[in-house]
């Protein structure tokens, strides 16, 4: 019987340390529309390769316009949820703050993202967006 609580114990302290480790998303790319005003970004191909369900994500991105480097444009989802193993085709980013639109020059944007899902879901999330 000690043995079986040990064993449990050890469960559960491993499943909290998987958890605690963290996530790395990856999505295929993004989306932005150009000479629209306060458009929403698109970003496709969100994958989970974890063993967790992400069920609160938010999801940030600001971005800037080549050529603007001063005129960040900032978009925000959520509560945004992905099962283990999923991929999701395209998440919507709707338009935050900032400068409300992108002329014709290419779009570059960093992204950040956090899990306020339950205990037990894993709290520390990364995204990898090429």
């Amino acid at each position: 019987m000690r043995l079986f609580i040990l064993g449990g114990a050890l469960a559960a302290l491993l499943a909290g340390c998987a958890a605690a480790l963290g996530v790395t998303l990856t999505a295929s790319g993004f989306t932005a529309v150009h000479y629209a005003a306060q458009a929403p970004l698109a970003l496709n191909g969100l994958h989970n390769p974890s063993s967790s369900r992400l069920s609160a994500l938010s999801i940030d991105a600001t971005c800037w316009e080549a050529g603007y480097p001063n005129l960040a444009t900032r978009f925000r989802a959520g509560p945004v949820s992905i099962d283990a193993g999923a991929t999701l085709s395209a998440v919507t980013l709707p338009y935050a703050s900032g400068y409300p639109s992108f002329t014709g020059g290419a779009v570059s944007c960093s992204f950040q993202v956090a899990n306020n899902g339950p205990p037990g879901e894993p709290s520390t999330v990364w995204l990898e967006v090429p």
